[in-house]
Formats: C-alpha cells, structure tokens, sequence
C-alpha cells in the first residue's frame, strides 16, 4: 500500500531528524528548509497529502507560505498543521484563519503528534471517499454528466418532483388530501372575514370496485384519471376538487350562498359521471354519490365538514346511489357504525382476540432477515381476521388506540426476546406508531417504559411513522420523537412518497429510514418514472445518511433493480408474508 507523502517545511535541523524519527517509516516524508522551495515542493505531482509548517522560516514566514499555498488550485486543499514555538493566542488564531486544520505548539509531545497527524490523513481520506461517492451519486441522478452545476439542476428536478409528489396525487394530478386541507383552511378564514358561505362535496364513484377487480387496476387507473378530468370541468377555476384516495373525491365550491346553486353542480357532476367512460376498447357505465355539508350552517370546524360531507355520502348510497344528499344532524349512520366497532374493539381487547403477525425484513444484498414489521390483527369472532384498517381508524378516534398500541409494543419486544432466549438472532422490530403517540408528547415515555419492563433493548426498537402524521401538533411530535431518539430508538419514516410534505417530513423530524411505498415499487423496473423516481429518493437518503428500505417486493427483477441501486433493506412477499410468532420463528430457524 502507498504511503501517505508528508511536506515538512522547517530549517531546524534537529527538530527536523525527531519529525522523521517519529513518523518514518509509516509515511514518506520530505523536507524544505526554505518557504520557496517549499512552495515549489508543494506543488510538484504527486502534491503532498500533509504539510507540517514552522512559522519561523528565514526566507518567508510560515503565514505567508500558508497564505500562497491556499491561493494556490494545485496545493490549496492540502491539509496544513503549524508547528511552532508561537503559542499566544492571536498566532494560533491568525494560523487557522489563514486555513490550517491544526496548530500545535513546541515542545511538542510524540503521542499527540503523531494522533493529529493520522486524524488528518484519516479526514482527507474520508473527503475523497466522500467525493468518489458524490461522483457515483451524479452518476445515478444523471449519467451524462457529472458537471456540478448539471447535478444541482438534476436535484432542483428531483427536489420539485417530490414537492408535487407530496401535495398532488400521482395518479391524477389533482391536490390530495394535505393539499385540499390547507386551501379549505383558507376558504373558512376568508369566508369568515367576509360572511360569505362555501360547500364542501365528498364525490365517492359507485361500482367502481367492480370494474377494478374485474379488468385490474390498470384499467381503473384509467377510468380514475378521466372522472377527475370531467370533476374539473365541472367547477369554476376559484374552486377546488381534490382526490381523497381510492375512488373518493373532494369539491370546495366557494361563495355558495344557497343550497339550490350547490344542487345545480352536483347534478352536472352526476350527469358527467353518468356518461359512458371507454376503457379497453369498450364502454362502462357507472355513477356517483355524492354527498353535501355547508359551512357556516352545518358546522364551522374543518373535520366537522369532512365528516359531514362523509356521512351524507353515505346517506345518498344508502338511497341508491347516483344521487346526492345535504347533510342534516339526524344522519347517524356512520356513527353509530364507529360506535358498534368501538365497542366490539373494547370487548375484542377484554378477549385477548388481537394478534401480531410479523413479517421479515431482508437484508438487500444477503437476503438475511435483520429486522421484522409487527402488525396488529383483529381475530374478530364472527368476521375472521381483520387487517388495521378495518378498526384503527375507530381506535384513533377513541382511547383504544393508547391500549393497541402499549399492547402491540409490549407483545412485539416480548416475542423478539422469546426468540432471542431460544437462540435465534438479535433481529430490529418495528412497530407502528399511532397518530395519538405523535401528538403527545408525554406518550413517548409509554415507549421507554414498555422496554424498561421486558428488557427489550432500545436499539433493536423501530417505530414506524407515517408522512400525514405531520398535521399532529408539530411541538407534541417533535418533543415525543426526539425524546425516543435519544433513548436509542430508530425512527422510520413509512410509505414515504404517498404524504403531504416527503421532504419537510425528513428535515423536521429525526428520520433514521425510509421506506418507499409500495406503489413505487410495483412496476420497477419496467415503468421509467418509477425507476428514476426510486433512484432519486435512495440517492437522496444515502446524501442525508439516511438507509433506505423497499416495501411490497415480490419479484427477482424488483430486487436485482433495487441491489443495483445499492437499496439497504426490502420486505414484501418475496421475502415472506406476515405471520404468526410461532410460524415466524420456524421461518427464522429455517433461515
């Protein structure tokens, strides 16, 4: 191996012969007794990659020398350590300004010489390691060119992608919800300052699961992107119609004053969803529900309005569906669903019906299980197995979801240690964490004290935080994620991508992974925007030292194009579906 080449500009010769007793033979040393020739030394190829510098130089003194070396392109980034007899304050100070990385006075002592000197050679080592992987990096983003001004531009590109990425579906265009959100917020205030009235609709499209299952998703891709081209067409460019998720949509209609003018919209919306979409060569038919709710007559609260404008929806299907409704107070139907579920889910907990199952999570590059996702099940005693999103969201409307989440985490750490006792390997589990723990900042204690009681080491604890869980009281969220972060616990940002702010998301919280949403991955790598989009978020999160973990692999070509990529981790069926914890430990002895 190279030795590293070491400049020392000193005309004490006895000083000089310790400075080579000391470092030679671990590095190749040559000496300049004078400030010009060692200007000159300094800038013949092969540059040193270390200068000691006396001060006190007859020719030229050792800040000036200092001083031309830095003006210098050739010689400008080699790092400098002063070695002098000057030890006031104002030399040192006037030393490091003029760009040393170090300043070490005389008599100097052997061990600590030495120490600074391999630090240094260890600094520059890690900047060139750094910049070789900068240059991969550009590659990635942008393989024609690795001209610097070139890759800014390509990370403006990425950066503004994202930013849509977070405020618009992918799918079609529209504002999702996050973006829907803040523009009703905004409607409210200036309909609040000038008395004015505005509607809220909730558009949900009937049948159209049918034809989703029935001709794929593909197809009802397509039909979702043509019913949200005619919702637009339907409204003034003032107002807002925003895709909710699945086949739900979402109006602001501003400044409407009567419900007959809201009426008059939502039968053009009706007519317009009621002509035949062409899709595969043939046409379907299909309707829309459509559901009604004022502000400020039927409430003045922004939630209050989803949720009225939900349950009137709710109401129109009920009725029949292609048909709207207003909302009125007595439409409970949809709350007392909440509530027959609430109150199952409070028994289900007294009966010990949840369950986790757990699914693995892969090494990239060995396929080796380092980590495992705990996912809670409802063993419901009439409906079977209930996935999450059956009965969390009625949780996080309640305290329930306090109880699920200390029971899951509990169970989780249990289950791991289990594993562990009967020699199975140390595996990170990851836990998701509810919207309640994030907005209070008190509930991260709960965390601390669950490991405290089983034994569970933090280290090996994941909480799972989704990218919406920013509209929770930013201080609360910040408080509790911090707090568990310096308690050694990782913090996963899940489905990232599919939030309303990816990039303020990893600025503001102490993200230690990502994992990029499913539909991200699924048509890697055939689908090019989602190469390139997947490329850019792993080359984004390696630049912030961020590891990255790719949810819903289930093909070989899906990983040998994330391998590729140098992606750290994957879980999806590929690897291993969700099961229970004694299955799961087969698979791990088996593994």
């Amino acid at each position: 191996m190279k030795r590293p080449k070491i400049l020392i500009i000193d005309d004490e010769r006895f000083f000089v012969n310790i400075l080579i007793d000391l470092l030679d033979p671990d590095y190749e040393l040559e000496v300049a007794g004078s400030g010009e020739k060692a200007i000159e030394m300094a800038s013949t190829s092969p540059v040193p990659d270390l200068i000691l510098l006396d001060i006190l130089i007859p020719d030229i003194d050792g800040y000036e020398i200092c001083a031309r070396l830095k003006e210098d392109p050739i010689t400008q980034q080699i790092p400098i350590i002063f070695l002098t007899v000057k030890s006031d304050v104002e030399d040192e100070a006037k030393g490091l300004g003029l760009g040393a990385v170090d300043y070490i006075t005389k008599p100097i002592s052997p061990p600590i010489l030495k120490a600074r000197v391999r630090t240094q050679l260890l600094l520059e080592q890690a900047q060139q390691e750094t910049e070789r992987y900068s240059e991969h990096l550009e590659q990635l983003v942008n393989e024609r060119t690795q001209e610097l001004t070139k890759e800014i531009a390509e990370r403006k590109k990425v950066e503004e992608h994202l930013r849509i990425q977070a405020n618009y579906d992918p799918l079609t265009r529209l504002p999702n919800r996050a973006l829907y959100m803040e523009r009703l917020s905004q409607a409210i205030k200036h309909a609040q300052r000038n008395k004015l009235s505005l509607s809220v609709l909730l558009i949900d499209l009937d049948n159209f699961k049918i034809i989703n299952d029935t001709m794929g998703h593909h197809i009802g891709d397509v039909l979702l992107v043509e019913a949200a081209n005619r919702l637009k067409n339907c409204i003034r460019d003032e107002d807002t119609v925003a895709r909710l998720g699945g086949d739900e949509f979402l109006l602001i209609l501003l400044e409407i004053s009567e419900q007959e003018s809201a009426a008059v919209v939502a039968k053009k919306l009706l007519n317009e969803m009621s002509r035949p979409f062409t899709l595969s060569n043939s046409t379907h038919q299909i309707s829309a529900s459509i559901g009604i709710t004022t502000f400020p007559h039927d409430t003045q609260d922004i939630d209050g309005l989803i949720k009225n404008a939900d349950v009137s929806m709710y109401q129109a299907k009920k009725k029949g569906r292609n048909r709207f409704e207003f909302f009125t107070p007595d439409m409970t139907t949809k709350a007392q669903n909440r509530l027959s579920i609430a109150k199952a889910l409070r028994k289900g907990l007294e009966n010990n019906e949840l369950v986790i199952h757990y699914q693995p999570i892969v090494d990239m590059m060995s396929t080796v299980p380092v980590a495992t996702e705990a996912l809670v099940r409802w063993n419901h005693p009439d409906r079977g197995l209930l996935s999450p999103s059956e009965f969390i969201p009625v949780a996080e409307e309640t305290d329930l979801i306090d109880t699920i989440s200390q029971w899951a985490l509990y169970s989780a750490c249990t289950d791991a240690l289990a594993w562990q006792s009967r020699g199975l390997p140390a595996l990170k589990v990851a836990v998701n964490c509810s919207r309640r723990l994030c907005a209070n900042s008190g509930n991260g204690e709960m965390v601390t004290n669950v490991l405290d009681k089983t034994g569970f080491p933090a280290e090996q604890l994941s909480l799972e935080i989704t990218e919406d869980m920013v509209n929770c009281p930013l201080e609360g969220a910040a408080h509790a994620l911090l707090y568990l972060k310096s308690q050694g616990v990782t913090l996963t940002m899940d489905d990232f991508g599919t939030g309303y702010s990816s990039l303020s998301s990893i600025k503001q919280y102490p993200i230690d992974v990502i994992k990029i949403d499913r539909s991200f991955i699924k048509n890697l790598p055939s689908v090019a925007d989602d190469s390139a989009l997947v490329t850019a978020i792993i080359a984004m999160a390696h630049a912030l030292d961020i590891k990255v973990i790719a949810e819903g692999v289930e093909t070989e070509e899906q990983v040998t194009f994330l391998r590729n990529l140098h992606c750290d981790m994957a879980q999806g069926f590929y690897f291993g579906i969700p099961i229970p914890s004694d299955q799961f430990e087969l698979y791990l002895q088996k593994k």
